[in-house]
């Protein structure tokens, strides 16, 4: 029996097998179930490592951090993170943020490299082969711990130039890691994973988790991560919703005799709701919800990002100047 869930999770079971450890059987003494780490909750992590790390400093004077791009240019609504937050950073805005910082950081990394000061006059003419070669320019340039490297190697270093980089990088993994669980692509999974372990371990971030996903890649002969390219552990939380707000009875019908009997019908009964709808052609989230357009948000931020030259080197940058109290500070490398 597998059990996929969180740090709770596996903490919960712990207390459990250690109040049966002297039950000789399978199912009593807890010896039945194989703990994995759920990639939901996995995914949830990786996302707070990188805006944690990359938060900045609230209210700062120069751009290129997330908090500048969350609040001052996409004004969404303001949240906690950073590593010195009392509230867990939430997860859905932060997922959308990196989704949106990522993607416009890959587009002003094409106008820069492209040779065109027009992005838009070069796409016209580029060939597959051209795209192609841009975007291996991109990536080595602006993704990589290399590009970093040779950044602090220059004789005067633009930490800001830097900073950037290194959140491309980071956020690169989170978007890596979300792409291969929707595809299904254990291989992928892994690839990321062994690289948050490491990260995880620096000082500030969460030793809880690395500690977790190195159990979980020494078992991963034994690790089904995904159903349907889906996390197990967000199904679970799917089915808990259903179970705890759809579908729960309300008054004197309220008893786990209904829960024990409702619980188990739920997918059938939601594949069956989807094909009325089908029939019918009912919209899923009813008339007015619809998928935001992000479009015009990674313009904005890749129009800000040219305007600052924040993944361009530029020399004698005002916030990189040490004498000064306000000087944008380096970020963590969290592989080092």
């Amino acid at each position: 029996m597998f059990n996929d869930g969180d740090l709770l999770t596996d903490s919960l079971v712990d207390k459990v097998e250690s109040a049966r450890r002297n039950s000789d059987g399978p199912i009593d003494g807890m010896k039945a179930p194989i703990r994995r780490f759920g990639l939901f909750h996995a995914k949830m992590a990786g996302c707070r490592l990188v805006i944690n790390e990359h938060w900045g400093q609230p209210n700062s004077l120069w751009s290129g951090s997330l908090w500048w791009e969350h609040t001052q240019l996409l004004k969404h609504k303001p949240i906690s993170a950073g590593w010195k937050t009392k509230k867990a950073t939430p997860w859905k805005p932060c997922h959308e943020l990196l989704q949106i910082s990522t993607a416009a950081h890959v587009k002003d990394g094409f106008r820069v490299h492209c040779g065109n000061p027009d992005l838009d006059t070069w796409a016209a003419t580029a060939t597959i082969n051209d795209f192609n070669a841009v975007a291996e320019q991109v990536y080595r340039k602006l993704f990589t711990t290399h590009a970093v490297d040779e950044l602090r190697s220059l004789p005067h270093r633009d930490i800001s130039d830097e900073n950037i980089v290194l959140l491309n990088r980071d956020a690169l993994f989170y978007i890596e890691f979300v792409a291969a669980i929707k595809k299904g692509d254990i291989g992928r999974v892994i690839n990321v994973l062994q690289i948050w372990m490491v990260m995880m371990r620096s000082p500030k971030t969460m030793p809880k988790y690395a500690d977790t996903i190195f159990e979980t890649l020494c078992r991963i002969d034994r690790y089904d991560p995904v159903l349907n390219f889906k996390e197990v552990d967000l199904l679970q939380e799917h089915h808990n919703f259903w179970a705890k707000i759809i579908y729960n009875a309300k008054g004197s019908n309220r008893s786990w005799d209904w829960l024990s009997m409702i619980t188990v019908c739920i997918f059938t009964l939601r594949d069956t709701m989807r094909t009325v709808q089908k029939t019918f052609n009912i919209t899923s989230y009813g008339e007015r919800h619809t998928v935001p357009d992000m479009t015009n948000e990674i313009q904005a931020l890749a129009d800000a990002l040219r305007e600052e030259r924040l993944q361009e080197h530029v020399v004698n940058h005002p916030a990189n100047d040490a004498e000064n109290t306000t000087a944008v500070v380096p970020v963590r490398d969290l592989l080092e």
